[in-house]
């Protein structure tokens, strides 16, 4: 579903078109969302997805059973519609990799690249990539995190209901 205006740029093309509802996103292919809309999502019956407002994201290669796409900026919801084919995701952010597998998260990606990252169901595991020494962290169901720049801010802390009201919009 397509509400609003967006874009899709197919891997083999240099101009965007017009995201269309039922188009089929293929590896390579990019999204660009314009401000006060929305795009929504089927990933292989598994996953749906909410690219929110303002949002660029590129679908890559999978890895093994894990969806993978880049978020350059922007939003993404995720949500399980399939339980019995639950796979997980690794979204790779400007600043960080995050590799999630539940039923519910969001990540948010600012203009500066860096990267808020909440879980309502399911687990995380964030590794940064700016530092020389990458780090590493779990998060689990209830907690969001951030990654600013060349760090992860260390300490998980319970989503705040400014997190949590996008994704219980999405997931209900």
């Amino acid at each position: 579903m397509v509400e609003g205006d967006a874009e899709v740029r197919r891997s083999s093309r240099d101009e965007w078109q017009p995201l269309q509802p039922r188009m089929r996103i293929y590896k390579g292919d990019a999204i660009k969302v314009a401000k006060n809309s929305y795009v929504d999502i089927r990933v292989k019956n598994k996953y749906d997805l909410r690219l929110a407002q303002n949002t660029m994201a590129v679908a890559r290669k999978r890895k093994g059973k894990m969806i993978n796409f880049s978020l350059e900026k922007g939003a993404v919801i995720a949500k399980v519609i399939n339980r019995r084919k639950l796979a997980g995701f690794r979204v790779t952010t400007p600043t960080s990799i995050v590799k999630v597998t539940g039923e519910a998260f969001m990540i948010d990606v600012a203009e500066d690249g860096s990267a808020n990252i909440a879980v309502i169901d399911g687990r995380g595991k964030i590794i940064s990539t700016k530092p020389t020494e990458p780090e590493e962290i779990d998060i689990y169901s209830g907690q969001e995190i951030g990654v600013r720049g060349d760090k992860i801010i260390k300490e998980p802390r319970n989503i705040s209901d400014r997190v949590k009201r996008p994704i219980r919009d999405f997931v209900r």
